[in-house]
């Protein structure tokens, strides 16, 4: 996770940390990079980002709403963007939900606004043919995403290692 402040993460001097780490991600929070819409990069980036943030964080309804408005940005024609979102949802669920029903979602929605991440997966997918490398992640993504599941959503080492392979 690429933070500019490294001291949000430290738990040591407790409320200065928190602070400070609450009023920066308020106020990245309201930047024009989450609320905009229309936006193309780094805007996916820094949303993947504060996502997985506050999923490792414990702050699901955040990162979920923040995964919410990464989901949201155009794709169209930018096939390395969608792998970042669908890179910013599968960290969110490792880290995440400690609820299997929520990460269950996030992995098999089959809704039309808010697909889940097989079905983003596999959309990408056939809009790749012709990238072998880039197919060749996805079929990992979905594999470590199946894997994941099959632990009991306890094993998330395959994902973590799979979405760092995608642009930080």
């Amino acid at each position: 996770m690429n933070m500019p402040h490294t001291r949000l993460g430290k738990k040591e001097n407790g409320d200065t940390i928190f602070m400070e780490r609450s009023e920066y991600t308020a106020r990245l929070s309201a930047s024009a990079w989450i609320t905009g819409e229309g936006l193309n990069y780094p805007a996916h980036a820094i949303r993947r980002h504060l996502a997985v943030f506050h999923a490792g964080s414990g702050e699901i309804d955040q990162a979920l709403s923040l995964l919410g408005r990464l989901w949201s940005l155009r794709t169209e024609g930018n096939e390395i963007l969608a792998l970042i979102q669908i890179a910013g949802g599968m960290e969110v669920v490792a880290l995440g939900p400690k609820r299997p029903e929520v990460a269950r979602k996030l992995i098999h929605s089959d809704g039309p606004k808010k697909p889940g991440l097989l079905k983003l997966c596999s959309s990408l997918g056939k809009k790749i043919p012709d990238l072998a490398e880039m197919k060749q992640m996805v079929a990992r993504f979905e594999a470590c995403l199946r894997a994941f599941e099959a632990s009991g959503f306890s094993e998330a080492e395959g994902i973590r290692s799979v979405v760092r392979l995608v642009g930080q």
